[in-house]
């Protein structure tokens, strides 16, 4: 069970530290070997691994600096260098931490006292001069709770006032950001910082970066812990659970942040997932989060490279924006909580049964003032035998419906989108279908074009390609998400990857910008859809309008409507969908759109209703096309994957 760990730790201790996909020396992760030593340490008693600890903590603490732009100490080369793609707020959590950690730990008393004051003053001097005056005005939660996690770890060697104070005042603001259903927006207040109003989508990439943190602040200052903190943790926790699927990873066709990556899953954020499941099992007692953290453990483990880093996505052919030594460094959390992990065993990630015992109730840790009540409510748990059930998040925009055979994935309710922000799949469409036992999604959305699998897609008969231009221009302008993009394919070109570089620019800005020539609607860009849900009978209908990227429903298509039921029957998902205007259509309307559906792969059962002939196309005849003669029109679609 160790292995994972010795060989990250070797990776971020190799001689030359720079990264090699940035150019860079990420100080921040690459000061998280100091927790994966110390907890080799206590795995194994071998000193080794203090020796090397201590000897990152001297070389992070000697990364200290003032920020030249308003003289805070923050550690290099944080916002200064583009190319360490982080910022000052959370290297600061970061470094501050791991040095925190490593003078808190019984040997500290034996080093050097030259080594014991570096260590201090570093931690001393960003904590007081840079986290405590900052780190509550961070506009982003899980940068905001990133940085207050380690001031909190810097409260347990001093306990300063002012610093308790800004984590207190972190944590109040980021639970005061967490919709009711438990989860979080990326940027909540996007478009009043001038960002695209995408980016206050949802966020599952971060989401357990939060629980962790707050679990990590609660450690640190119990008297935090109360029934505001707990219900949040139990929220967030339940919605956590509900987006994992049973591969151990969670679609990236509901994460709102999708610049970051270029192909469909990820297993980076797996490390933070990991540490909140096994938390949350310890504090409320829910086996089936345990059993949940070894699933997304084992898929961890799947993503390490024979160096020792991870490789979060690694799809052929398409390059991701985090580079290996970040998600390498977030097994640093993975790393508290080794004694609840297995080792990885052939078939993984089918079901690994519990080995260790729920705590105690009286062992929970900072429940014993709460009401019996409020320590144990349903969780996210597997249904009993034979039945189904549906999970409805509603400020979210996700349900999930789940037999003891399958479980099925749905978005409904998102945010606008443009080339770097906003979900990618809303409006009811299904973006996950599998089995229990392989987890395998039975669908593959291609996140960034306008023709996915089980969605309308409708484009007009003569498009106004010059206000199609002026939409792109307003909600894509050049000198910001031209400019990032440019960023991201000048990184792949250091790296000597030009043909990397080109397809990244491409997918990323200038194919969305031919696309939207076209003035395509679809239904999965629809915002806001109708929603009815059966959660008995793992059954739910939807409603939504054609729409384009921002969510607006083109005078072209007005009158249109799609209707869809979704059903979960022991191992399949049922799906009916209906495209219709049977309403007076709009003025020099006289015909319809061209309607495009593209089948799923996996369909079976396919049965297609509609007024007039349909065209199959490519790929194998999935493709389907139908030009309606009348303004008037009703197409239905059945099958079942």
């Amino acid at each position: 069970m160790l292995a994972p760990f010795v060989a990250a730790a070797g990776y971020l201790t190799r001689p030359d530290p720079t990264c090699p996909a940035h150019r860079v020396r990420h100080t921040g992760k690459l000061a998280r070997s100091i927790p994966v030593d110390l907890a080799l340490l206590g795995a194994t008693g071998e000193t080794g691994y203090w020796t090397r600890a201590v000897q990152r903590g001297v070389e992070v603490a000697g990364r200290l600096a003032p920020d030249p732009e308003h003289g805070a100490l923050i550690y290099l080369p944080g916002r200064l260098d583009r190319r360490n793609c982080s910022n000052s707020v959370i290297d600061s959590g970061e470094c501050t931490d791991a040095l925190a950690r490593l003078l808190l730990h019984p040997r500290a008393a034996g080093l050097p006292a030259a080594q014991r004051i570096t260590l201090a003053e570093a931690v001393i001097g960003n904590a007081g001069t840079y986290l405590s005056p900052t780190v509550m005005d961070k506009e982003i939660p899980n940068q905001r709770l990133w940085g207050a996690m380690g001031l909190a770890t810097a409260c347990r060697l001093w306990a300063h006032g002012d610093w308790r104070a800004a984590v207190a005042g972190a944590v109040t603001r980021s639970l005061e950001e967490q919709r009711a259903d438990g989860s979080w927006g990326y940027q909540p207040q996007a478009l009043r910082q001038g960002a695209h109003p995408g980016a206050a989508d949802l966020t599952v990439y971060y989401h357990s970066r939060c629980l962790a943190f707050l679990f990590h602040i609660l450690d640190c200052l119990p008297s935090l812990d109360g029934a505001a903190i707990d219900g949040a943790l139990r929220r967030g926790l339940d919605f956590l659970a509900a987006v994992i699927t049973p591969d151990g990873r969670k679609p990236l066709a509901l994460e709102g942040k999708r610049w970051f990556w270029d192909g469909p899953a990820e297993a980076g954020s797996n490390a933070f997932d990991v540490y909140a499941l096994v938390r949350g099992w310890q504090r409320y007692g829910e086996s089936h989060w345990l059993d949940l953290a070894r699933r997304s453990w084992g898929q961890l483990v799947m993503h390490q490279l024979p160096d020792g880093s991870i490789l979060a996505g690694g799809e052929p052919g398409r390059r991701d924006f985090v580079c290996p030594t970040f998600h390498t460094a977030d097994l640093a959390w993975t790393a508290q909580v080794i004694p609840w992990l297995p080792g990885p065993a052939p078939g993984w990630p089918a079901t690994h049964p519990a080995s260790a015992d729920p705590p105690a109730a009286g062992a929970r840790r900072g429940l014993g003032h709460l009401p019996e009540k409020e320590r144990r409510r349903p969780g996210v748990s597997t249904p009993p035998a034979g039945e189904s059930r549906l999970l409805h998040f509603p400020q979210a925009g996700v349900v999930r419906l789940e037999s003891p055979a399958a479980v099925a994935l749905v978005r409904t309710l998102k945010g606008p989108r443009n080339s770097q922000f906003g979900g990618a799949i809303g409006g009811g469409t299904l973006l996950y279908a599998g089995d229990r036992v392989s987890g395998r999604n039975r669908l593959r959305l291609e996140r960034e074009s306008p023709e996915v699998e089980g969605s309308f897609t409708l484009y007009p008969q003569t498009p106004d390609r010059r206000a199609a231009l002026w939409r792109f221009r307003r909600s894509d302008p050049p000198g910001r998400e031209g400019r990032q993009w440019l960023f991201v394919a000048r990184l792949l070109l250091a790296q000597g990857r030009p043909v990397a570089a080109a397809a990244r620019l491409w997918r990323g800005y200038l194919r969305p910008l031919r696309q939207a020539l076209s003035d395509p609607a679809t239904t999965h860009w629809a915002l806001q859809p109708e929603v009815e849900v059966d959660p008995s009978a793992a059954w739910l209908r939807l409603i939504a309008r054609p729409a384009r990227p921002d969510g607006t429903v083109p005078s072209w298509a007005a009158g249109i409507i799609a209707t869809r039921e979704i059903t979960l029957a022991g191992a399949h998902v049922r799906v009916v969908d209906c495209l219709a205007r049977e309403e007076s259509s709009p003025p020099g309307v006289s015909a319809g759109p061209r309607i495009v559906y593209l089948l799923p792969a996996a369909a079976q059962d396919v049965r297609v209703e509609c007024p007039g002939p349909v065209t199959r196309r490519p790929p194998a005849g999935r493709r389907l096309e139908l030009r309606p003669s009348a303004p008037r029109f009703t197409l239905r679609l059945a099958f079942a994957v």
